[in-house]
Parts: C-alpha cells; structure tokens; sequence
C-alpha cells in the first residue's frame, strides 16, 4: 500500500515538472507583439492661482494654471516587429490628457534605433500626441518628454489599436512583491544559471526530504525523532514536496515579471533625473 502511494506522489511531482517545463517552452517558442510603455513625471506648477491671485505664468504666450514635465517610454517588448502598418488604424497610436489637459510640448529624447524613425506631433489643439514609427523589433522604443497642463502621470495616457496586440501600460512603480525581488535581480543579471541552479538544489531538497518521510525505515528515524501515523506522514510529506517548488515558482515569477520594469539599452534617459 505504501510503494502504491509513493509512487502517487513521484507521479504528481513528474507531471507537475513536465507541466512548468512544457509551459515555459511553450512560452519562450511564441512570438508575439507587445507593446508597452512606462512614465514617470516631475510637476513644476500646481494651483498657483490660488495663492497668488496677480501672478500670472505663461508658456509660449499661453497662460497655465499647472505645468508639469513627463517622460514617457515607450518600446517593443514582444519577439515579433510592430510595423507602421500594423499602427495604421482609425484609432491611432496616441497620447491623450484628462478633459481640460493641453499638451504644450513634446520631443523625443531618444530612440535605440534611428532606423525606427520615431515621430511625434501635437494635435487636435494640444489634446493629443500622434506617436509614428517605420518599425519597432525586440527591445526597440523612444523616450518622449512631454510637456502639459496636468498635475501626474495619472493625467494622461497612451492609447491607440495595434494590429496583433494589446497595449500594456507599464506603470513605474513597483508592486510590493516585486520589490521584495529587487535583489535577486541583480543576481539575474551577473549569475543567472547559478541563481535556478540554487532554486533548482533547494526544491529537489525539499522533494527529497518530502519523500523520505513516506518510508517508515531507519532513514525516517534519523530525521524525526518518531514515527508519526501513516496519515500524517503522507500528509507532512505531500506538504513538504508542494513547498518545494514555492522557491522556484518564485522565481519564475520574478524573472517574467521584472523585464517590463528593465529599461531597454539605449533608452536609459528615462531614467535620469531632470536637471
């Protein structure tokens, strides 16, 4: 009865392993579009008019009541090339404010591809940004610096259709869990086979450990100091081995989720600070 169970359970681990494995290939083999942007802004002037009732600020001869500086990245995460076809739509690739916000300026900072020839125009009487391209592969974007009568970056968005895929905002901050993982991620970038193989020797640990306590021999009495009930054995064990892969579900997790937080070569300006 007991070979019966154990053999359960090195079933379940198998298939569990066979599924994550076959996923993640299945994952790497697609090709697919995405684009995706982040922002972050810097307000200069919020309600002035309130405080001060005789001053008056303007900007290229138009007076504002706010004035804030945003950077806006904007690239192709996804395997597959974003064309301008693919962004030639009724619903055009743009940036847009809340109902009362102007876009008074914008250029473009940089660009990690010249070829792209990446293209920006202020319309509609300063409510939208038309953003063009002749092609954006893997990795391959421009930063926007755009200047505008909101208060944060929640004020204004990018929208648009793109043919083959779904726009993804990238907000700049991080959430609480990915945070947690920021020093793993430099260890991504300097040791990342040692890192799984680490993750790897822990969970296999865990597994091993897992099924020890199924065998109620000499082997389960140099770990416990008992023999527990056959129930709690298989129970403590089929806990353990699921702990196991908590560390290297984790770190999938962290590795998937902190590229859309990793600014791509050549756009790192997005970065600085403003002087």
């Amino acid at each position: 009865m007991e070979i019966e169970i154990f053999g359960l359970i090195i079933g379940v681990v198998g298939i569990v392993i066979g599924v994550v494995v076959s996923y993640y290939f299945y994952k790497k083999s697609l090709r697919h579009k995405e684009p995706s942007w982040r922002i972050w802004s810097n307000n200069l002037i919020s309600g002035y008019s309130t405080k001060l009732d005789n001053l008056k600020i303007t900007y290229k001869d138009d007076q504002i009541e706010n004035l804030t500086i945003s950077k806006i990245l904007f690239w192709n995460e996804g395997s597959e090339t974003i064309e301008r076809k693919d962004i030639d739509t009724v619903n055009h690739l743009r940036i847009i404010g809340q109902e009362d916000i102007r876009f008074l300026d914008v250029k473009i900072l940089a660009q990690n591809n010249e070829s792209s020839q990446c293209n920006v125009i202020v319309s509609d009487e300063g409510k939208s940004i038309y953003i063009d391209f002749d092609y954006l592969d893997q990795k391959q974007g421009c930063v926007l610096q755009v200047v505008h009568t909101g208060t944060s970056s929640s004020d204004i968005q990018l929208v648009g259709d793109i043919k083959g895929a779904i726009l993804v905002k990238r907000m700049k901050a991080l959430p609480k869990l990915v945070i947690l993982g920021r020093f793993p991620d430099k260890l991504f970038k300097r040791y990342p086979k040692l890192l799984y193989v680490v993750v790897i020797v822990i969970t296999l640990f865990f597994i091993g450990y897992g099924i020890a306590l199924t065998y109620p021999t000499a082997v389960l009495n140099n770990i416990m100091f008992s023999q527990p009930p056959q129930a709690v054995r298989f129970t403590m064990a089929f806990v353990i081995m699921c702990a196991g892969f908590i560390p290297l579900l984790s770190l999938v997790y962290l590795r998937n989720t902190r590229r859309y937080y990793r600014t791509p070569k050549g756009l790192e300006i997005f970065q600085e600070d403003w002087s």
